[in-house]
């Protein structure tokens, strides 16, 4: 079963963290490190607070920054659209019992 989860992580995964894939097949200790790079790769390359997936970590950091531009952009302009905030005024005013409760976003 580990050396079937190991080899469904795609190539160049291994490539890019410098963790073998045969190290980590025959040494699961070495999940940690794999992990704590992909943790950081991506806190690295993500901004708009989405992701496509691996692709964040295996595309050029160049399109993977302008992806996640384009996307932060629709996501302010979502927030500010007048019709969206309209209707979260009638929600607070329809439920003020969820005034209390935390944004999600």
């Amino acid at each position: 079963m580990w050396p079937d989860f190991v080899d469904d992580f795609p190539a160049n995964l291994f490539r890019l963290s410098g963790v073998r894939r045969d190290a980590l097949r025959s040494n699961p200790a070495l999940l940690k490190p794999f992990f704590q790079w992909i943790c950081a790769e991506r806190d690295r390359r993500l901004f708009s607070g989405t992701t496509v997936g691996v692709k964040d970590l295996l595309d050029d950091a160049v399109k993977v920054k302008r992806r996640q531009t384009h996307v932060a952009k629709k996501i302010a302009t979502l927030r500010n659209d007048p019709q969206r905030l309209s209707f979260e005024e009638k929600i607070r005013k329809t439920f003020p019992e969820l005034a209390d409760l935390q944004p999600t976003a």
